[in-house]
């Protein structure tokens, strides 16, 4: 199993000898979408590790920004991966024949809670998109048919849910402008409602999950490490 770092700010990028890749970007909010100066010099931080690049869902204000970020992996780091999370994002890639598409956590929407295992059974949609490779949330337990799709578990934060809806942004409930105060990089608001607690940044929940996965553990090919929350 190989290991891989995340990280969503520049300055996080520190003690990556012992790394086998490095995931970079934002699966949860467009207002995060790194410009491309920021990606330039991630890769030259990396010192040719190979590097996933993570999206977020976005809308018609972004196309440009992903496309400029793409068209600098496709010069720079051509056989990188792009983290998807939006079906548009999938339409722009398929200009960029070197890039690997793959399917975040948000597309793969399984429960984060209310289970502790997974069935994953279906792999045709995958096939008919050109996907493979998934990217999951920290589970005990997965049950996977004999078909062979190669997989990314994430910790220790699991991702529960991801709105439009952003508790950060309190002068509109629905921020449909180009601009955001981004207040989401200095707040975070805890729940303890449940024993794990819940972690809310931004527009998106997480829980802090240590157990690490105790069933077919030999279908997960890497590990991914986020050393605080990935947004």
């Amino acid at each position: 199993m190989n290991k891989a770092l995340y990280f969503t700010k520049l300055e996080q990028i520190k003690d990556i000898n012992n790394c086998d890749r490095i995931y970079f970007g934002n699966e949860y909010c467009r207002f995060l979408i790194p410009k491309k100066t920021e990606l330039t010099e991630c890769i030259s931080k990396i010192k040719n590790k190979p590097l996933t690049l993570t999206t977020p869902i976005i809308n018609d204000f972004d196309f440009e920004k992903i496309k400029d970020l793409l068209n600098v992996l496709e010069r720079y780091l051509p056989d990188s991966e792009v983290v998807i999370n939006d079906f548009g994002v999938l339409e722009i890639l398929k200009e960029y024949k070197s890039l690997k598409p793959v399917l975040g956590r948000i597309l793969i929407s399984f429960p984060a809670y209310i289970s502790d295992k997974i069935y994953i059974n279906d792999h045709s949609v995958l096939k008919l998109i050109h996907v493979n490779r998934i990217e999951i949330n920290n589970y005990e337990k997965i049950i996977e048919t004999p078909h062979k799709i190669l997989i990314s578990l994430h910790v220790p934060f699991t991702h529960i849910t991801t709105t439009r809806l952003c508790s950060s942004n309190n002068e509109s409930l629905f921020n449909k402008s180009l601009i955001c105060n981004l207040k989401c990089k200095t707040t975070r608001i805890k729940y303890p409602s449940i024993k794990e607690g819940i972690i809310q940044k931004g527009n998106t929940q997480f829980m802090k999950k240590s157990i690490l996965l105790k069933q077919n553990a030999s279908i997960i090919d890497r590990l991914v490490i986020s050393r605080d929350l990935p947004i």
